[in-house]
């Protein structure tokens, strides 16, 4: 069997024989071994042997001569021997696929859905393992779930374990974000954020969003000289943050530029006997020191 498989396979390799030709060939050899196999009780093992040694040169031109109804033999039991190995059932679909077979088959349906489902499955187990191994990834997706406790709790982990202090000031960073944005928690927001500053030079957006901060802390900020004055320390944040950082230059100027009609008036401050460029504290929380000025 196996010389005359690899006599048929070198003819139709040099184009002497035509696909059905070899493939006529295969076919007959294939019916003489298995029924020899299965009757010849002298020779039986023999040939089982040599069907096998036979397969060996056609693996060379399988592709090219074979439909999907042979590949579907050869491949089938194998999936069927391993339908829990996620290489084997992408192998075999992927390749029934190649030799023609129509993806609504039943069979292919099954592999494809068996497929996904182990893929689903391994993907999951990869994700799990991810996020316990790496507490700054899984708090990113603990802060997509909304579980805001619980991703501050990961970043504090990840700034535990992290020696780079610029990672450490992103996760400061992160924190101070959920604390101010989410959480609203002014105070221990301001304190991470300038963490995560004194932790990453050139870096603009902590004071970025400690301006923030202060804007949007001005209302309840006292009376209303008071939430000016507020203005004054945000606007001062974000010139602070334009002045490290040349990439946040644009939006600081824009916000700095959104501000300065809620700057204190030049009647507020003769009313109380400030003039330009003395110095205030504004109150409540904020606590800053700032240079007086008036909108214009």
């Amino acid at each position: 069997l196996e010389p005359m498989a690899e006599v048929g396979v070198y003819l139709y390799q040099q184009k002497k024989l035509t696909k059905e030709e070899v493939r006529a060939i295969h076919e007959k050899l294939t019916e003489v071994g298995e029924h020899n196999a299965a009757n010849n009780q002298r020779y039986g093992q023999y040939y089982k042997d040599a069907l096998t040694r036979m397969a060996a040169p056609f693996r060379k031109i399988e592709d090219e001569i074979f439909d999907c109804a042979f590949f579907k033999g050869k491949l089938l039991p194998v999936f069927k021997e391993h339908p829990d190995s996620i290489d084997v059932v992408k192998y075999v679909y992927v390749k029934l696929r190649q030799q023609g077979c129509d993806s609504t088959d039943v069979e292919l349906v099954e592999l494809r859905q068996k497929y996904e489902a182990l893929a689903s499955a391994y993907n999951a187990e990869v994700e799990a393992q991810l996020r316990k191994d790496n507490p700054a990834y899984d708090a990113n997706k603990l802060y997509e779930e909304g579980k805001f406790s619980q991703a501050m709790s990961r970043y504090r982990e990840a700034i535990d374990k992290e020696t780079d202090s610029a990672k450490k000031g992103d996760y400061y960073y992160r924190i101070a974000t959920i604390q101010f944005r989410e959480l609203r928690n002014f105070d221990s927001a301001r304190d991470n954020a300038r963490k995560a500053a004194s932790l990453k030079s050139g870096w603009g957006a902590p004071y970025m969003l400690i301006g923030d901060m202060y804007l949007s802390g001005s209302r309840s900020c006292g009376d209303d000289w008071n939430q000016r004055l507020a203005v004054i320390a945000a606007i001062d944040k974000y010139a602070q943050a334009r002045s490290v950082d040349g990439d946040v230059a644009d939006d600081a100027n824009r916000r700095i530029a959104n501000c300065s009609g809620a700057l204190p008036s030049y009647e507020d401050g003769h009313m109380r006997g400030i003039k330009e460029g003395q110095t205030a504290t504004v109150g409540c929380w904020i606590g800053e020191t700032v240079r007086i000025r008036f909108s214009k």
